[in-house]
């Protein structure tokens, strides 16, 4: 259970052969990248945790429950192919229906789609909702009303400013968004060895899910496809499944194609394992890690006043204040810049 096998080549069908010299080369480089196996939610894990009518409304806020319901294996052959093949073109006019930006082969059919047709492919959404204008205004990238360095302090204890490789889910209030975020690292990111680390995606789709923003899963998507190469690794391979199960590609009840690896249930098991719940007396509760950074970091606080601060406005915290409203405000155009950057060279942002 969540480990991957992968056989010689010469064992594999003839879907993972090409033609191209580009994707040959791209294919012989897949076949050195580890497969990261995914983790379902677990419904007696919600339960135990006392958090699950809480993730059933965040995640219905965002417009995901068909992602988080995703249980099925993942396939060497399919995978392999797959990423070869995939391509995610990101012209600076992109609509959700300009037509074949993205471009994949499976089980040896090559698909060319617009965002739109690639969502309802995967199918996560119908042809009817994405006449929707509930659809039509998903969230495709950051807003601009999503500021994590201000917003860090609503949602955790932490008081050290936001730090996407150094803030820890750990400190986040509320046990359901410790659910949800771990979900997101194994499932949605593959970020197995640094699970623990809020990253901005999984800090923006948790913000997104407690204002009821929906986001554009398709889109989402494509850019993690995307990534495959740059981050050396093979991720999401219960969806590439599924997209060859609703495409109607492949009777999963009769083939020999190889499993690559199971989707885990995120379970209290799973969570104990990984140091992310304690027992006792048969009841599970979440854990803490600890400081995320050195406690002589400068500390940011809030705009507005929280619950931690007690103290009268002086002159120091007037400062801070303005220090951390300018220090953002820099960050957001390095973000901005950086943002291009990896645009023009075709590297999706984490």
């Amino acid at each position: 259970m969540g480990k991957s096998v992968l056989p010689s080549s010469s064992q594999l069908d003839g879907y993972t052969t090409s033609k191209s010299k580009i994707q040959q080369k791209r294919y012989i480089d897949l076949c050195r990248y580890p497969i990261i196996p995914g983790k379902g939610d677990d419904f007696d894990a919600l339960t135990a945790l006392n958090i699950c009518d809480e993730f059933v409304a965040l995640v219905d806020g965002i417009g995901w429950s068909g992602y988080f319901q995703v249980k099925f294996q993942a396939f060497i052959e399919l995978m392999r192919e797959f990423y070869t093949t995939f391509k995610f073109n990101k012209p600076k006019d992109l609509t959700l229906t300009s037509p074949g930006v993205v471009k994949f082969r499976l089980m040896g059919q090559e698909f060319s789609y617009s965002i739109n047709q690639f969502h309802v492919a995967l199918g996560f959404v119908d042809n009817e909702y994405v006449q929707t204008d509930e659809y039509k205004n998903s969230s495709c990238d950051y807003l601009r009303d999503f500021r994590p360095i201000l917003l860090w302090n609503t949602i955790s204890t932490d008081t050290t400013c936001y730090h996407l490789s150094l803030s820890k889910s750990s400190y986040l209030r509320e046990p359901v968004l410790k659910y949800i975020q771990r979900f997101l690292a194994y499932t949605y990111l593959g970020r197995k060895d640094s699970s623990d680390t809020f990253t901005k995606a999984a800090f923006y789709f948790i913000w997104c899910m407690q204002n009821k923003i929906k986001v554009n899963l398709g889109i989402w998507l494509a850019t993690q496809f995307q990534s495959a190469s740059i981050k050396k690794r093979l991720i999401l391979g219960s969806y590439i499944t599924q997209l060859v199960v609703f495409l109607k590609l492949l009777d999963l009840s009769n083939t020999n194609m190889h499993i690559a690896c199971h989707m885990e249930p995120l379970n209290i098991d799973c969570l104990h394992r990984m140091g992310n719940v304690i027992l006792n007396h048969g009841r599970a509760t979440f854990t803490s890690l600890g400081p995320t950074v050195q406690p002589k970091k400068r500390k940011c606080h809030d705009m507005e006043e929280s619950p931690r601060d007690t103290t009268s406005s002086t002159p120091e915290t007037s400062n801070m204040l303005s220090f951390s409203r300018q220090f953002e405000d820099r960050i957001n155009r390095i973000e901005s810049k950086l943002d291009r950057i990896l645009a023009h060279f075709h590297i999706p942002p984490d």
